[in-house]
């Protein structure tokens, strides 16, 4: 099955939980970014978060490709937090949880285990990690020509971390453009929607089928 497929297959339950506090020579700010899309690229190299002020493009963590095509997935809940953004830099954590309710098949269990999870009390299993990526401004890019991954949008908290050497970096504008057919690209690759189906009521992402 073709990977653009298989990630359309997948599908994702999301609230807000991004957010970091620091203090820095400079005071830090904050800003509340409404999300409404989460895509990925479709050569399996970048998480792409589409938010009305910024764009922010990931690298894809290696266990994320596994993770939305697994046997697995609707056991999986997913909370990303500590976001922190450093001119056109920003990174943040993650952190994968299996929960299913019922317990996992033994091939689930050693798929699990093969990318990358490990041992959480008697039945959990878990796996954290840390996203890198950059920001883009998305001045100029219309939202509203392309569908919402999610029901409805959320806001999510950013801390705006600025030094002397951040103050100098002028963010750049979101490489994220709109074909004709209505694919979105960036450069020459093909992002695929990751679907969000519903809002959880606490911070973090749940799997769906």
């Amino acid at each position: 099955m073709k990977r653009r497929t298989l990630l359309r297959a997948s599908a994702i339950v999301i609230t807000a939980g991004l957010a970091g506090c620091t203090s820095m020579l400079f005071e830090d700010g904050r800003y509340d970014e409404t999300v409404d899309r989460f895509l990925v690229s479709e050569d399996g190299k970048k998480f792409v978060v589409l938010g009305q002020q910024y764009h922010y493009i990931f690298d894809m963590p290696e266990h994320f490709g596994a993770m939305l095509v697994s046997p697995y997935r609707q056991s999986l809940e997913v909370s990303l937090v500590n976001f922190v953004a450093r001119g056109g830099a920003i990174t943040g954590d993650y952190w994968l949880r299996l929960r299913p309710a019922k317990p996992l098949t033994a091939d689930e269990r050693a798929q699990a285990l093969a990318d990358g999870f490990t041992t959480r009390g008697s039945v959990e299993l878990e796996m954290k990690g840390t996203l890198h990526g950059t920001r883009y401004r998305a001045d100029g890019f219309d939202q509203g020509k392309t569908w919402s991954s999610f029901s409805r949008p959320y806001t999510i908290d950013v801390v705006d971390r600025l030094t002397t050497a951040d103050k100098a970096v002028r963010v750049l504008a979101t490489p994220v453009t709109l074909a004709a057919d209505g694919v979105l690209m960036v450069g020459a690759v093909a992002l695929s929607p990751v679907i969000i189906v519903a809002l959880l009521p606490a911070a973090g992402l749940a799997i769906g089928p």
